[in-house]
């Protein structure tokens, strides 16, 4: 399910608060489904095949309930910045 609509924010309180009011999601933990309505460029079978391997991101098991923290997610999509011509990074 890719979500639709998606408006810019401007502060990760924004983020927040549009996971709770519009996605209704606890935003302590999320399941797989849910991670992928946060985060359209995952995808939950790759999720599934990166815990098989043991790589990917951090995830926790309840019982047999599969969760991740959306700190977790977050840092583990924007790990990988691209340089670009405008924005070169400090060394």
């Amino acid at each position: 399910m890719v979500p639709k609509n998606i408006p810019p924010f401007t502060s990760s309180d924004a983020v927040l608060k549009h996971i709770k009011t519009e996605l209704r999601i606890n935003p302590l933990a999320v399941s797989p489904e849910q991670a992928v309505q946060i985060f359209p460029c995952l995808n939950v079978g790759t999720m599934a095949n990166d815990r098989s391997k043991r790589r990917g991101c951090k995830f926790y098991r309840i019982g047999r309930k599969v969760v991740y923290r959306l700190a977790d997610l977050e840092a583990f999509v924007f790990q990988t910045p691209v340089q670009t011509i405008n924005h070169q990074f400090d060394e």
